[in-house]
């Protein structure tokens, strides 16, 4: 997209793309057409939006005149807006595959969970997040990134979304890229199958997709990107079709001098 730099991206059901841009908030993209129209314009700093599987779209928002940032969920085209959360600074909201729940990082930086249809949040798990939050496709764990106090690596958290089970603890089979814009938390996705993760791993100055198998098996190489940095991507709900934003940096060096001296 032309104009402010995008940083996230997000396949609706009818294959159309969500893109939050800085400055522009939130499109709809028709990538046949290329058609855009607004989304959310009439809420402060729309942001972090995701389709879900049913068709609805959530996503984050100023409410009214406070200094917060919660969680809405509304149709495919941006109305119906209903509020779920009312934290202090709720975001990088992901839908549950059935499209039953919401699970969100808290200003804690915590793990939590609220009904699509809204209700009270429940926290899911005690490591804090440091990523966007994945969901298995068969909807049984989350996955996300965590760093621990005295622990020098990163860890992926594979979450259990039934409280009965305990947490596990996956080292990342190689060092995971970022390309840090705003507030937004680092990609993760799971494979279309479940049985692996995809991240962004860096070479110098270029990055491609990463697949990590979750059973220990050697990952492999997704992409074939020969420059730019991922900022952000997605699968389609189909699996056939890949999302990619990439871009790179730019700066320039200024040497000012006191004329009086």
């Amino acid at each position: 997209m032309e104009g402010s730099p995008s940083y996230e991206v997000s396949w609706t059901r009818d294959g159309q793309l969500l893109v939050t841009a800085i400055n522009s908030g939130v499109t709809l993209l028709n990538p046949g057409s290329g058609a855009k129209t607004p989304m959310f314009s009439q809420y402060s700093f729309p942001d972090f939006a995701h389709a879900c599987s049913d068709g609805h779209v959530i996503f984050t928002a100023t409410p009214g005149t406070k200094i917060q940032a919660h969680i809405w969920r509304a149709d495919a085209d941006g109305g119906n807006a209903k509020e779920l959360t009312s934290g202090k600074f709720d975001y990088e909201a992901a839908c549950s595959p059935e499209a039953k729940a919401v699970l969100y990082s808290d200003a804690d930086n915590k793990l939590e969970r609220v009904a699509l249809d809204g209700g009270a949040s429940q926290p899911i798990s005690e490591f804090a997040v440091f990523s966007r939050v994945a969901v298995s496709p068969d909807g049984k764990p989350a996955a996300f990134v965590t760093s621990r106090p005295g622990d020098s690596k990163e860890k992926l958290v594979l979450q259990p979304l039934d409280s009965s089970q305990p947490p596990r603890l996956v080292e990342f089979e190689r060092p995971r890229a970022e390309y840090a814009l705003g507030i937004d938390g680092a990609p993760i996705e799971f494979s279309r199958d479940g049985t692996g993760i995809v991240y962004p791993v860096r070479s110098g100055d270029t990055d491609n997709l990463w697949l990590q198998h979750l059973d220990g098996s050697p990952g492999k190489q997704l992409t074939d990107f020969k420059s730019e940095f991922i900022r952000d991507f997605d699968y389609s709900f189909d699996g056939k079709q890949l999302a990619v934003i990439r871009g790179h940096r730019e700066s320039d060096v200024v040497l000012i001098r006191d004329s009086e001296k």
